[in-house]
């Protein structure tokens, strides 16, 4: 589901916490302010923007990460980068339940299992949205049943929507535009990729996330650009055991 569907879906009155305030975090800002069972309680950003919609009080924005804590939020919801999770997510779970937007910083395995011990010891939840991968309850389904033995997930994107990639992946995007048509920039595992391109496979992260069994490393990896593509591509590959 959605960021706002999953948020619709909480129960009881909660007090959110956004961190970010970009396309998405304005689109919630609203949506939250708007709603009768929730209250923005504050919204973390690294400097306060000049132009903000009136609905929104600048008495909201903070900027430094201790007033988070002060805000008294019952859930702090990251839309902002995959590096608030590295720096702050576990100081977040001492908090509340934190909602991570950016999951692809969950490829780094020691940090996965860092938050899951704080949020166990904490008694607050992670929550991640499906997002664009549609199915991901079954492939998690499949994974506790022991069921699905493979998962391959493939992204085509135009190469002018891929943003802030790094390392071999940006310079195979830099060459794809030169010379046009298809390219594949990557192939292997989520965990490789997800460094490189952190802004661009959500959607594979959540993939691993879901295929527990498999996780970061287990899960095949695909990154293309096609300058013909007008919108981008997800393709789900799903293998099971063959068990009845």
């Amino acid at each position: 589901q959605s960021t706002w569907g999953f948020l619709e879906r909480m129960a009881g009155k909660r007090r959110v916490a956004l961190v970010g305030f970009g396309a998405l975090g304005q689109y919630l800002a609203d949506h939250i302010i708007a709603h009768p069972d929730y209250e923005l309680v504050c919204i973390l950003v690294r400097t306060v923007p000049d132009d903000f919609p009136a609905s929104i009080s600048s008495s909201l924005f903070v900027s430094d990460v201790a007033q988070v804590s002060v805000a008294q939020p019952n859930l702090i919801v990251e839309v902002a980068h995959p590096s608030i999770t590295v720096s702050h997510g576990k100081e977040f779970l001492s908090i509340c339940d934190y909602f991570i937007g950016s999951p692809t910083a969950l490829s780094d395995r020691q940090l996965f299992q860092e938050l899951v011990a704080h949020s166990r010891q904490s008694g607050n939840g992670i929550y991640v949205a499906t997002g664009a991968f549609w199915g991901a309850h079954d492939v998690q389904k499949m994974a506790r049943l022991g069921t699905l033995s493979k998962l391959r997930a493939s992204m085509q994107f135009h190469p002018h929507s891929l943003k802030r990639l790094e390392g071999s992946v940006k310079e195979a995007k830099e060459q794809a535009e030169r010379s046009g048509g298809r390219h594949v920039l990557f192939r292997g595992t989520v965990t490789e990729l997800c460094p490189l391109a952190q802004s661009n496979v959500n959607t594979m992260a959540i993939a691993a996330i879901a295929a527990e069994n498999l996780g970061f490393d287990g899960v095949e990896a695909e990154l293309i650009a096609d300058d013909s593509l007008s919108a981008h591509i997800i393709s789900i590959q799903i293998t099971g055991n063959g068990s009845p």
